[in-house]
C-alpha cells in the first residue's frame, strides 16, 4: 500500500531544494508557519511497488550528405523496470530526412544476457552496409518542401524494416 509523504520545499530553479518531510500533513503546514517561502508538495513512498527489469538500447545514426562531415553513431544502453517504461519495451524505428543530413533511431529491447561490444559491432555494420543505399534514396527522392521530406522519411522508414535486425527478447 503506497503511503503520502509531506515534502516541504523552498526555492525555484537551481535553488529548488528539500527543507524537510513529514508523514503528518499537520506538521508539515506547522514546520511552513515556521520559515519562509516554504511549499508542501504530496509525494507518494513506493516501497510496496515491484519493478521488473529490462535491458534496451537508443541507437541514431545520423549520415551527413556533405562529404566533408564525419557521420556520427551512438549507443545509449539503458537498464529500465517495465512498470515505467513501456514505450521502451517494443523495438521501433524512426526516420528524418533534412536538408543536409539523415537522422535514424533505433529503439532496441535486448536480451538480459547481451554483450555490448557486440551489439555495436552489430549495428555498426548493418550501417555501413546500408549507408550507400539510404544515400542513393535519398539522392533520387525530392526534399525541397517539409511535406516532401515527410514522404521521403515514410518511403525510407518502409524500406529499412528490418534491415537493422530485430533481437529476440523473451518474456
Amino acid at each position: 500500500m503506497s503511503e503520502t509523504l509531506y515534502v516541504v520545499t523552498a526555492g525555484c530553479y537551481s535553488d529548488y531544494h528539500i527543507e524537510a518531510i513529514f508523514k503528518d500533513k499537520s506538521k508539515a503546514e506547522f514546520y511552513c508557519t515556521c520559515h519562509e517561502d516554504c511549499y508542501i508538495e504530496d509525494w507518494t513512498l513506493d516501497d510496496d511497488r515491484v519493478f521488473t527489469p529490462f535491458e534496451s538500447v537508443i541507437i541514431n545514426f545520423d549520415i551527413y550528405k556533405d562529404k566533408n562531415r564525419e557521420d556520427r553513431v551512438s549507443f545509449r544502453f539503458r537498464h529500465l523496470a517495465k512498470e515505467d517504461a513501456k514505450w521502451y519495451m517494443e523495438n521501433r524505428e524512426s526516420v528524418s530526412v533534412y536538408d543536409s543530413w539523415i537522422s535514424i533511431c533505433l529503439w532496441r529491447r535486448l536480451p538480459n544476457n547481451y554483450d555490448e561490444e557486440k551489439i555495436k559491432q552489430k549495428y555498426t555494420k548493418v550501417y555501413q552496409d546500408l549507408r550507400g543505399e539510404i544515400l542513393y534514396l535519398v539522392s533520387e527522392s525530392d526534399c525541397s518542401t517539409y511535406e516532401k521530406r515527410e514522404i521521403v522519411d515514410e518511403n525510407l522508414q518502409k524500406y529499412l524494416e528490418g534491415r537493422f535486425g530485430i533481437e529476440n527478447v523473451e518474456e
